[in-house]
């Protein structure tokens, strides 16, 4: 029985949605740069105007919103959500469809050990997330060559893409640990948005007050735009807790759910 390939198989046709979806999204938003970008001045008159609250809940930087890094990595914030999203639903679903499909008595009868089953569970979410991100990164960069009117450092650009990808790993893993720990999930999607959008409202609203505190517990203030943009990397203290974070929920997923009792379907 391989489980890997029966995984990427099974969310085959999920993944390609959610593909063509944030595409499209970047593509989208990325041909709009080149309008703003034709009467600077004014647009930054214009969003002068909003108070500083407004803008920081928005992850808005003035400063650099007119460049093709700081509208991308605006745009980024909604792109975190979507991407978000898709992570903790598949990392949940991946492991709780057996239970709340009744068939994890079924695969643990088969001669395979919960160790494989978790790994290659957690491999093949790895992967789909990977692929996501493949074509994630070369539409971006690609619409990117195509509206940028004044070059684009490819390196600087690729830093800030990639911040998607981290913020999909961590749900990845939260998603993991919660699929391991609750009991039974009926409804993924019912399950893991309130999650989503506590983090994303926790950033939002730590941003329009200025708490620093609050960078430390959401992972959407895990990578600040104009922190990348001016020093060319990300801050460490931050990478050091987003891994440490994935480590211990992957860690405690496995430990959870080698002890767990798996009901038998009645």
């Amino acid at each position: 029985m391989n489980i890997f390939c029966e995984e990427l198989k099974y969310y085959r046709r999920s993944t390609i949605i959610w593909v063509v979806v944030l595409c499209s999204l970047v593509v989208m938003f990325l041909s709009i740069y080149s309008s703003f970008a034709v009467d600077v001045e004014s647009a930054k008159t214009l969003l002068a105007a909003y108070p500083p609250a407004v803008l920081a809940a928005l992850n808005l930087k003035i400063d650099i919103f007119f460049t093709i890094y700081g509208f991308f990595g605006y745009l980024l914030t909604f792109l975190w959500l979507t991407g978000a999203i898709q992570a903790m639903n598949l990392g949940v679903s991946v492991l709780s469809k057996e239970i709340s499909g009744k068939t994890a008595d079924f695969l643990m009868s088969k001669p395979v050990t919960r160790f494989r089953i978790l790994t290659e569970k957690l491999t093949a979410a790895f992967i789909l997330i990977v692929i996501t991100n493949i074509f994630y990164l070369s539409f971006a960069i690609l619409a990117a060559k195509t509206f940028s009117r004044d070059g684009l450092d490819m390196w600087l650009f690729l830093m800030i893409a990639f911040t998607f990808f981290f913020i999909q790993i961590f749900f990845l893993a939260f998603g993991f640990l919660l699929a391991a720990v609750v009991p039974k999930i009926k409804t993924v999607v019912a399950f893991t948005l309130p999650f989503i959008f506590t983090f994303f409202i926790i950033s939002a609203f730590g941003g329009a007050i200025n708490l620093k505190e609050v960078d430390y517990i959401t992972p959407f203030k895990y990578f600040d735009i104009s922190y990348i943009y001016h020093n060319h990397a990300y801050d460490p203290k931050y990478l050091w807790i987003l891994t440490g974070f994935v480590i211990v929920c992957v860690a405690t997923s496995y430990v959870v759910f080698m002890k767990k009792d798996i009901q038998a379907a009645s």
